[in-house]
């Protein structure tokens, strides 16, 4: 079952419970992505602040990745949203096979993003060589 982010905010219920997670973006698809992060399990913490500009309590959920042990590695959490103006929450699922099937529709999705914008490069491209060549033509001795 995949977990709604809100869904997580409202309580601290979640806190240590194990998850699988996975993400897969692109702000523009000629730079790196925004963020991948490959199926996995993980564990989800929760600290609680009295923060001023939340007015109030405010739960920050971080996601652990697990060691060889199966335990929680305390060095380099994921964070549920990224840093970007084109935040988006991690893919967070209760099973493994949901979450798969998740991160190969997120890669299925970045394909045709890609393909889109290999068209619109060559189409380009070919504007270019159209204008050059017109360029060249109308200068030439």
């Amino acid at each position: 079952m995949e977990i709604i982010s809100k869904d997580l905010h409202k309580s601290n219920k979640y806190d240590g419970a194990f998850f699988w997670v996975c993400d897969y973006r692109f702000n523009t698809m000629d730079k790196k992505p925004i963020r991948h992060i490959k199926p996995m399990r993980v564990q989800m913490r929760q600290t609680i602040e009295d923060h001023p500009f939340y007015n109030g309590i405010h739960y920050i959920i971080r996601f652990y990745k697990l060691n060889k042990k199966g335990e929680a590695s305390a060095s380099n959490p994921l964070k549920l949203w990224d840093n970007t103006s084109w935040a988006e929450p991690l893919k967070i699922f209760t099973e493994e096979a949901e979450c798969r099937a998740a991160y190969r529709a997120l890669c299925i999705k970045n394909e045709e993003r890609l393909y889109e914008w290999f068209r619109k490069c060559k189409a380009r491209r070919d504007s270019l060589e159209e204008e050059f060549e017109k360029a060249i033509t109308e200068n030439s001795p």
